[in-house]
């Protein structure tokens, strides 16, 4: 009975793992260059019709930069199927920022446990990549972005 009980228990964390961190999270978008302070943000989409992913204990890496830990600010960390979640910097000023009147009410949104995605912010006129890593410490999404893009011009996966 023991040894079953266990079994299932294993059976069950590594399922709930996999459905937790699997490949049904990813970049969506990245503004690189706001119009306005402290504005860079990157976005996520759930992919799953099924699995909410909880985003506890996620963190962002930014090129060579150390791990950015990734923090709830609005509607908690557990994300939806079928819905984004946007990281913003974590000195970005959501209730005067424009961001609040753009960002849909049932997005979820965070923040970086520090200020900015890398030491100083996002290069503005290079490419570089970007990290989404799991509570395991897994990279489930890389993105790379192409510095090319005028003020204001997010870069999008399509």
């Amino acid at each position: 009975m023991k040894k079953d009980l266990f079994l299932f228990f294993l059976l069950s964390t590594v399922n709930f793992i996999s459905a937790q961190y699997g490949i049904s999270l990813t970049i969506t978008e990245v503004m690189f260059r706001p119009l306005e302070v402290n504005g860079q943000f990157v976005e996520l989409y759930n992919t799953s019709t099924t699995d909410t992913i909880d985003l506890t204990g996620f963190k962002f890496k930014y090129y060579t930069a150390a791990n950015n830990k990734i923090i709830s600010f609005s509607g908690g960390t557990k994300l939806t199927p079928g819905k984004y979640a946007v990281i913003l910097q974590g000195n970005y000023d959501y209730e005067a920022g424009l961001y609040k009147s753009l960002i849909p009410s049932d997005a979820v949104i965070l923040k970086l446990s520090s200020n900015n995605f890398g030491s100083s912010g996002m290069a503005k006129t290079l490419d570089r990549d970007i990290n989404l890593i799991n509570a395991l410490g897994e990279t489930i999404d890389t993105y790379i972005y192409s510095a090319d893009n005028g003020d204001g011009i997010s870069d999008e996966k399509v």
